[in-house]
């Protein structure tokens, strides 16, 4: 049963139903399983969480980890049925490289808060996987690179048909106008201002995931477009979380056994 969260009215019943099978006289068929998905909600059963196996797919954290899931997914770079030092598929590996570390990039800016983005957006592979298919579709039509057309399809549509804030349209179009460019063609291009982040010189799959695991594993904020400073509100935003995590899953009765240690005693002596 897929996107439960898009059902909420049948929640209950669905409760109700998973219940039965612990009912006494109850006889599932050993080999029965059941397979839900669902978004993050408040509404979900709790008591099927706490009698399920829990798989959470959530994205990756950092530039490096990003790029690796986006190559990962990739079938090959052998699209055309050309050699690899043949124009079309050297720009394509170069600009499919770029539309990568772009979608890595907006994805990451949203751990900066409300300076990486008005409004959180949920990007996803989607947006990736149709960005992908524009950028093939546009290399097999024409002989040049249409670099005005691929950059408001892009932008303006598979990106941008998220953004409602304007500045955040902005800020999405000036970024891809850095990754998605004519010198990006060039090996060793730098895509960030400190020089970490360049255009590899690869021409096969496994070249380009060699090359992104030696990529830094911390990221700095330069690369997103931001001040040094940002990284304040970052760790911040993620220590709020945290906390609010361990919070969340403490006791909502605050009773201790006589002469033994209340819970926030016992979540004190861990956090030492």
């Amino acid at each position: 049963l897929q996107n439960c969260h898009l059902a909420r009215s049948y929640m209950p019943e669905l409760e109700r139903q998973i219940a039965l099978f612990q009912a006494p006289g109850a006889a599932p068929n050993p080999t029965f399983r059941l397979w839900l998905t669902s978004m993050p909600s408040d509404f979900f059963p709790p008591a099927i969480l706490q009698n399920s196996l829990k798989l959470t797919n959530e994205n990756p954290t950092g530039l490096r980890a990003n790029m690796t899931r986006c190559y990962g997914e990739v079938k090959g770079l052998d699209m055309f049925g050309e050699t690899a030092e043949s124009p079309k598929a050297h720009a394509y590996h170069k600009l499919l490289y770029g539309l990568c570390f772009f979608h890595s990039v907006i994805q990451e800016r949203k751990k900066f808060g409300s300076l990486g983005w008005n409004t959180k957006y949920e990007f996803n592979y989607t947006d990736l996987e149709v960005g992908m298919q524009w950028l093939q579709m546009f290399l097999d039509e024409g002989a040049e690179i249409p670099w005005a057309a691929l950059t408001y399809v892009v932008g303006q549509i598979v990106y941008g048909g998220r953004v409602t804030d304007p500045w955040d349209r902005r800020t999405l179009l000036s970024l891809l106008g850095n990754f998605l460019c004519p010198d990006l063609l060039i090996d060793g291009h730098s895509l960030s201002p400190d020089g970490a982040y360049t255009v590899p010189g690869c021409s096969t799959l496994e070249g380009y995931q060699s090359f992104i695991a030696q990529l830094p594993l911390h990221d700095s904020p330069a690369v997103f477009g931001m001040h040094a400073n940002a990284n304040i509100t970052s760790q911040l935003e993620e220590s709020t979380v945290l906390l609010q995590t361990v919070l969340s899953v403490q006791p909502r009765t605050v009773t201790s056994t006589a002469g033994g240690p209340s819970p926030e005693q016992l979540v004190a002596e861990k956090a030492v």
